[in-house]
């Protein structure tokens, strides 16, 4: 999830630092529907906006992008983890905190986390139907209710988002407990079966609020 400063310590966010350029996005092969967002071209220019007590090692930003501090890089190379493609350097400009500015921080790298699994339409109560069945894709995605993938879909894989949703993050138990034994911070987690995301609450059919 993306925490904000009530879940974790070190809540941030990044933003574009304009002009930027967006590249091709990755489409389906059978309905040729995006099926993840553009991802930036370089140079990565970003500003980090500070909402806990500091700058943690996971930051969420546009397009569902994730920026990753060099210690996590190096933590995540030497366990032997499967699931990000690269690690693209980037240029923070500037830190913001409040009205406060400060020079640039430390390296962070942007991630591409593999594509692969697929969402059990039914049992996760996945609405409405998806419009492709290679791809999972649908014309009007209204809610999730839990997420329940497709047995043994997602091969070895540590992180990765799954086909039948476009940009949650599904992680193993293994990736997990890499990031408590690490102390990788602003990571949190919930447990698949207790995930939901609702996009029309005023339908009577909709998710009860706890």
């Amino acid at each position: 999830m993306d925490p904000g400063p009530q879940e974790s310590f070190a809540s941030a966010v990044f933003y574009d630092v304009e002009p930027f350029v967006l590249g091709e996005p990755e489409h389906c092969k059978l309905c040729n529907k995006p099926i993840r967002p553009s991802l930036r071209l370089p140079p990565l220019r970003y500003e980090i906006e500070v909402e806990g007590k500091c700058v943690g090692d996971i930051l969420f930003g546009p397009g569902a992008g994730i920026l990753v501090s060099a210690k996590f890089k190096n933590e995540f190379g030497s366990v032997g983890l499967k699931g990000i493609s690269d690690f693209r350097i980037t240029e923070i400009v500037h830190l913001k905190k409040g009205k406060r500015i400060f020079p640039p921080v430390s390296e962070f790298f942007q991630i591409t986390i593999l594509r692969t699994g697929r969402i059990n339409i039914i049992e996760s109560g996945l609405e409405e139907p998806p419009s492709c069945n290679a791809c999972l894709r649908s014309q009007e995605f209204k809610r999730i209710r839990r997420v329940v993938l497709e047995t043994n879909s997602w091969g070895d894989a540590d992180i990765f988002i799954p086909f039948g949703t476009l940009t949650t993050v599904l992680t193993s138990r293994k990736f997990r407990d890499f990031c408590v034994e690490k102390e990788i911070s602003n990571a949190i987690f919930i447990p698949a079966e207790e995930f939901s995301k609702e996009f029309f609450p005023w339908e009577e059919n909709s998710i009860p609020q706890k």
